[in-house]
This record gives structure tokens, sequence and C-alpha cells, in this order.
């Protein structure tokens, strides 16, 4: 027996599948767009500064593609927490190498945790801005606590 049979001999009953096949797939893009609604959002914000980490401010993901190697300007700073005393410092900051120069709009996943081969990074009061993957860029990244040299976590604004 075929399809069309099938469907000949039982409209009702392909009528009630038909019926919940379109549900389930409202019901699919309902949840989808709720779901991406509130992923846009989830931390929009980084830390910036202007003067080598002696102070920092929260701003929008967005000016973090205006501070690269052939635009400075702003930096992000890592910010860090030593669980023991609860102290907020510098781990080190970050900007974008010229990878990403003919690009137009650059995603804000991308931007909030971008890849290590797009950044260049340096400790505060450093001279010299280091690749992200270097051996350099990848001491720099593993931050510890000052006082006592455990592992520091890092702050979102």
């Amino acid at each position: 027996m075929g399809v069309r049979e099938s469907i000949n001999r039982n409209p009702k009953l392909w009528a009630a599948v038909a019926g919940v096949a379109v549900t389930a797939c409202i019901l699919a893009v309902v949840l989808a767009g709720r779901r991406s609604s509130a992923n846009s959002s989830i931390a929009r914000s980084m830390f910036f500064t202007q003067d080598d980490g002696a102070t920092w401010t929260a701003g929008d993901v967005a000016q973090f593609a205006g501070g690269s190697a052939s635009t400075p300007g702003l930096s992000r700073v890592r910010v860090f927490k030593c669980p023991k005393d609860n102290k907020e410092f510098v781990g080190y900051l970050e900007r974008l190498n010229g990878s990403l120069a003919g690009v137009k709009q650059i995603p804000v996943s991308a931007l909030m945790n971008p890849m290590p081969t797009m950044v260049e990074v340096k400790k505060q009061g450093g001279k010299q801005w280091v690749s992200g993957v270097s051996p350099q860029g990848q001491q720099i990244v593993r931050v510890a606590c000052p006082v006592d040299g455990t592992a520091a976590t890092e702050v979102l604004p």
C-alpha cells in the first residue's frame, strides 16, 4: 500500500500528524528566537584603559575593535581577583592585532573571547606587545595572585 492510498483511507489521522508537525516547527522557531535574544544580552561589557591599566572603566564590547596595533587607543584590560584578599588587579592588557583589519563587522562573541592568534598582550607597565600565541604571550596570560601565587579569577563588568 502506497502513501497516497494510506492518506486517502485515513485523512483525519494524516491531518493530525501534519498538524503536530507544523506545531512542532512553530514551537522550535519561537524557542530559538527566545534563546538568541537571551544570549544577546549576555556580557557585552569589558574593561578598557587608556593609561596602561592605571585606571580602567567598563565599556561596550564594540569599543574593543577600535584599539588595535594599527589604531592605538583603548586597550582591553583583563582584571582579576585573588580569592584570599578579594582585591582586584590588572592581570594583563590586550588589543587586537592587524589580522582583522579588513573585517567590517566583527561578531560580539569573537570580541568577547578572541582567539589568541587575533590579539597582542602585555603586562601592565610593559613596553612591548607580543602575540597571544607566542611563548611570552602564553606566560603573560597565566595570571597568578601577586601575594601568594595562587590562581586568580577573572572579573567581568
